[in-house]
């Protein structure tokens, strides 16, 4: 029996279940790779309009100009 997957089933349904909080994940190149429905919530892109495409995309227009997305994830690896 796979002890993980059960799991990684009540993971992704409390990680969903969080409204009042963005929660999501990016890769190693900043793309972001999974969208609770609290920061559907919170930011208004839903998972399908923003999985796959780059973090910048949800920083304040003044840190992306700063590259403020870039530095933090080489600080975060």
């Amino acid at each position: 029996m796979n002890a993980a997957a059960p799991l990684a089933d009540d993971m992704a349904l409390f990680i969903d279940s969080a409204a009042d909080r963005a929660l999501f994940l990016t890769d190693c190149g900043g793309r972001i790779r999974s969208w609770n429905h609290g920061a559907t919530l919170l930011t208004g892109w839903t998972a399908t309009e923003i999985v796959g495409r780059e973090v910048a995309l949800i920083y304040p227009i003044a840190d992306a100009e700063r590259r403020t997305p870039e530095l933090e994830q080489a600080a975060a690896l």
